[in-house]
């Protein structure tokens, strides 16, 4: 299915995006975007596996648990400046 190779292109391209933002030591996002656009993301995953759009599903659930590391990274710079 073309809409299933499309898809996974365009979110491993979007992925490929987050990486410096993930190398990036002090610059992320709040918590609260990163919760929110991982949980997002994880649904929507999950809605593409229903369909059997499998590479979709598959790139979906990478860049879901990208922005679910950038939250815990935010987490932790938040409780390393609070001491």
């Amino acid at each position: 299915m073309w809409q299933d190779i499309t898809l996974a292109i365009v979110i491993w391209i979007l992925l490929a995006a987050l990486i410096p933002t993930i190398l990036n030591k002090t610059q992320k996002p709040t918590l609260s975007t990163g919760l929110l656009t991982g949980s997002a993301l994880a649904v929507i995953a999950f809605t593409y596996f229903s369909m059997d759009l499998m590479n979709a599903a598959l790139a979906s659930s990478l860049i879901s648990g990208a922005w679910f590391l950038l939250a815990y990274q935010r987490y932790k710079l938040n409780q390393r400046n609070d001491t």
